[in-house]
């Protein structure tokens, strides 16, 4: 499977979980954030249009790396794919605090932490200057070391929707 194809069968949840979630706020007397959440959709938006230009870089980018690179690791079993997911799930933690230690990171960053409420639209209002301030770079040593982009993607996009429901008051602490 890949990354759009994984999108198509996870945006029909996303929009059901967020139906849920608006009749969750409807139950316990809150008023839905619909403005933060359009204020969200558009930031969004924004970032679509901009990184429709900034995937074809970084793709262009990520694949000229990975045609010079000698390693190749096999995704045709579980192992290697277990491994991408702990080599994704390290450099997402290292972009992520990073996003919030390096002012020119937390330039893009902040706009993931400008809404007035937790809630699940506000998860994807994310900046649209990424290109610019680097983030794409904590994965490239994933490319140097033989995994395909393709598969980077994939898992880069399986590890951003498990993030989705983690943006909800309605869920509450999950235990440490």
């Amino acid at each position: 499977m890949n990354a759009p194809a994984f999108a198509l069968y996870v945006l029909p949840v996303f929009a059901v979980l967020v139906a849920l979630e608006v009749l969750w706020f409807r139950r316990i007397g809150r008023d839905y954030p619909w403005r933060d959440s359009l204020a969200s959709i558009g930031v969004w938006l924004g970032r679509f249009v901009v990184g429709l230009g900034g995937t074809v870089v970084i793709g262009a980018v990520y694949m000229a790396v990975w045609d010079l690179t000698p390693l190749r690791v096999p995704l045709d079993n579980a192992w290697s794919w277990a491994l991408l997911f702990v080599g994704l799930e390290f450099h997402y933690y290292w972009f992520h605090r990073c996003s919030h230690e390096i002012r020119w990171m937390w330039a893009t960053h902040n706009v993931h932490h400008s809404a007035e409420r937790l809630h699940l639209v506000a998860s994807y209002r994310l900046g649209w200057t990424s290109l610019v301030s680097g983030s794409w770079l904590f994965y490239l040593p994933l490319v140097v070391l033989g995994f395909h982009p393709a598969a980077i993607l994939l898992m880069l996009s399986i590890n951003l929707a498990y993030q989705f429901w983690l943006h909800t008051d309605a869920i509450g602490r999950l235990p440490r």
